[in-house]
C-alpha cells in the first residue's frame, strides 16, 4: 500500500481538537498547522479513533476559513466513521451542525472541574 493511503494517527492533532471543542469553539484547517495533502487522512483517522470509544466526531470542530463550515464529504465521512446511516437524508450541514453540538456538549468541562474539586 503506498504510504499516501495509509490513515496515520495524530495524538498532538487529537489533543489540539479536544482543546478546541472544550472551548466550545471550531478552528480552521489551516490553524492545523499541517499539509494540506493529509488533513483528510488525519481527520477521518481520528474521527474513526473516537467512534470506536463512543465519543462524537471530534472532526466537526474543523472548518473552512471561509463559510465557517467543513469542506465537502463531511457527510460520506461521518457515515464512513458511523455516525450517520447513509440511509440518513440529512443534508451535509445539518449533519455537521448536529455532530458540532454533540461534541461541544460531550467535551465541554463540566462544572465540578471549572470550579476545582474541594
Amino acid at each position: 500500500m503506498p504510504k499516501t493511503d495509509r490513515y496515520p494517527f495524530r495524538p498532538d492533532l487529537r489533543a489540539k481538537l479536544v482543546e478546541v471543542a472544550s472551548r466550545g469553539e471550531t478552528l480552521n484547517y489551516l490553524q492545523l498547522g499541517v499539509g494540506r495533502a493529509m488533513i483528510g487522512r488525519y481527520l477521518l483517522r481520528i474521527a474513526r479513533e473516537e467512534a470506536v470509544a463512543g465519543r462524537p466526531p471530534l472532526t466537526a470542530v474543523v472548518v473552512r476559513k471561509a463559510g465557517g463550515i467543513p469542506g465537502e464529504g463531511f457527510r460520506e465521512a461521518m457515515i464512513q466513521v458511523g455516525f450517520i446511516d447513509d440511509s440518513d437524508r440529512d443534508d451535509e450541514r445539518t449533519v455537521w451542525e448536529r455532530a458540532l453540538r454533540e461534541t461541544h456538549e460531550y467535551w465541554r468541562p463540566k462544572l465540578m472541574d471549572d470550579l476545582g474539586r474541594s
